[in-house]
């Protein structure tokens, strides 16, 4: 019982606390891959070239892998359509 009161009142006190934590935070403008290269080498060299780092690529006719001709897909009973319109590569869920 003590267990269980505890997984309750824990993220509670989280949430009353969130908008006061928030405040107090600092605001820093993302200052981009080489700044934060220079103290996190290793994590540096290991994301390049990650499927993260080319998912954070600008999307273009070389960048965009997949096909955008107006296609679909269904995944999870989900269906997304893939087209392009005016130069921009656009998913919409059907």
């Amino acid at each position: 019982m003590l267990i269980r009161s505890i997984c309750v009142l824990i993220p509670a006190v989280f949430i009353l606390l969130k908008p006061a934590l928030a405040e107090n935070l600092p605001t820093s403008p993302y200052v981009g891959e080489k700044v934060c290269a220079n103290c996190h080498q290793e994590q540096s060299r290991q994301w390049q070239g990650s499927h993260h780092d080319l998912a954070m690529q600008h999307a273009n006719e070389e960048t965009v892998l997949a096909d955008f001709s107006d296609t679909s897909l269904t995944h999870d009973g989900v269906t997304s359509k893939f087209s392009r319109q005016g130069g921009k590569f656009i998913v919409n869920g059907i």
